[in-house]
């Protein structure tokens, strides 16, 4: 049985492979030079000096800005960026919860910060660890049962298919 609760084997684990993805780093960065362009199709990405063989890119969690970097390098893992990730959660609990009491708010609190941890864990054990946290919430809290509904179905997709990919927001993705 998994508790809400901070674990030092948890928060160890992530340490040690930062550590290590650190330490074995072989990627080097590219600065581009982008232009988006909105339009009646959608967004377009223009890039401007940029090699056609993008294998790797890192944007905000924009789905408009997704699809346009999917169609300008389509044979490039577009991933997202963990300062957007808990930038997302923030935004989406300020804006959804605002009427919440201090006591539901210190809940929310409690459970983003888990949930600020995920993007530090391999993809594969994503789902089964936001399950075991959906099943200790149940009952809990309306807000936090929302939340973690809105969180499943943005992000983690165990019901249907995620808007966002673990894979694409996960650090080992």
């Amino acid at each position: 049985m998994c508790q809400l609760k901070e674990s030092t084997c948890m928060v160890r684990y992530i340490e040690e492979h930062l550590w290590h993805l650190k330490k074995h780093q072989h990627e080097r960065s590219v600065l581009a030079c982008i232009q988006v362009q909105a339009g009646q199709s959608g967004l377009r990405v223009y890039y401007l000096g940029l090699p056609q063989n993008v294998e790797h890119v890192i944007i905000d969690f924009e789905l408009a800005m997704r699809q346009a970097f999917i169609n300008a390098f389509p044979m490039a893992r577009v991933h997202h960026c963990p300062f957007h990730f808990y930038q997302s959660l923030r935004r989406y609990v300020s804006t959804t919860f605002k009427g919440a009491s201090p006591h539901q708010r210190k809940i929310l609190d409690n459970l983003q910060g888990h949930l600020f941890l995920l993007p530090y864990i391999p993809a594969e054990f994503v789902p089964p660890i936001f399950m075991c946290w959906k099943r200790e919430l149940a009952g809990t809290s309306p807000h936090s049962i929302a939340y973690m509904r809105y969180f499943d179905a943005t992000y983690v997709g165990t019901q249907a298919p995620a808007i966002f990919p673990v894979e694409s927001w996960t650090i080992f993705g």
